[in-house]
């Protein structure tokens, strides 16, 4: 089957106008990463980016989260309002829903271990694609060709987080460990939240899927012992609620996701040095986990 051609997708302006904001003489700000991300007339337009699409991502899973939150209560308190969900063009529109989230306090830990938990019991069972988040775990029983890794700095230390036996164990650990059940976002932490006042949203739903709800406990706890002091992770955890049989699968899937984050880390400073203290923690993590 050939590709199908690249079709730029409608302009900011255009989308706003689709979605009945006019936007004409707007300033418009380039927030861009992966995606075309602008932000104009109190408004957030994410766009397919060709580079993302000739690599293999899509906005897909993003819109569909978007799409779910239209009918259900508990993720569309953790979602910023959509105003236009375009899937054949892959543009979503959502007003700005605040300032980033560059450090958790007590109040949003808790704020965001409520929404969390709320949309993972609300869409627990619904019928939706798997997610792509958690391919770490796979990562020792699988050749480097499928990494998608680009940089020399990644791909090397993906082989060395493969080759590594006690890391390796623990990935395998956890992906038989695995048990998909509600919707997770896939990639939880700090950069992914905007918060006004006292309220939180998360945003860059595009891993989201069919998952493990520890997953999503364990993005945020190894994102908080990685990045910031930690602190707060309790308050996070106790507002989320106990949850006997997962304590196994966090602690597993934290140090999966810690070396996630080194391989992110590697991949966008094209530094290898700059994942090494994720890659300590994991390491250490794993050499003091409880055994089966």
């Amino acid at each position: 089957m050939t590709e199908a051609a690249w079709r730029d997708p409608p302009s900011a302006v255009q989308a706003l106008a689709a979605a009945g904001i006019d936007a004409a003489g707007a300033e418009i700000v380039d927030l861009s990463r992966f995606h075309d991300v602008r932000l104009a007339a109190g408004h957030v337009v994410k766009r397919l980016s060709r580079s993302a699409r000739d690599s293999g991502r899509d906005l897909a899973a993003e819109l569909l989260a978007y799409r779910l939150a239209g009918w259900n209560d508990a993720l569309a308190a953790a979602v910023p309002r959509a105003v236009l969900l375009d899937e054949r063009a892959q543009v979503l529109v959502i007003g700005a829903a605040g300032r980033p989230l560059t450090a958790f306090t007590a109040q949003s830990a808790a704020s965001l271990g409520e929404l969390c938990s709320g949309w993972h019991r609300a869409t627990s069972g619904l019928p939706i694609p798997p997610t792509r988040s958690a391919g770490i775990l796979r990562l020792p029983d699988t050749s480097p060709e499928e990494w998608a890794l680009t940089t020399d700095a990644a791909r090397g230390l993906g082989a060395r987080l493969a080759a590594d036996p006690l890391l390796s164990d623990v990935l395998r650990e956890g992906a038989a460990a695995w048990r998909a059940g509600c919707l997770v976002h896939g990639d939880l932490k700090a950069d992914n939240c905007v918060v006004a006042g006292d309220r939180i949203r998360v945003i860059d739903w595009e891993l989201s899927g069919l998952g493990d709800p520890a997953w999503d406990v364990a993005c945020v706890i190894a994102d908080q012992l990685a990045f910031h002091t930690g602190a707060h992770i309790p308050a996070f955890v106790d507002a989320y609620g106990a949850s006997g049989d997962s304590t196994r699968r966090r602690e597993l899937f934290t140090i999966a996701r810690l070396a996630h984050l080194a391989l992110e880390q590697a991949e966008h400073t094209a530094d290898p040095r700059a994942a090494e203290p994720a890659v300590e923690l994991a390491l250490r993590l794993a050499t003091t986990r409880r055994p089966a």
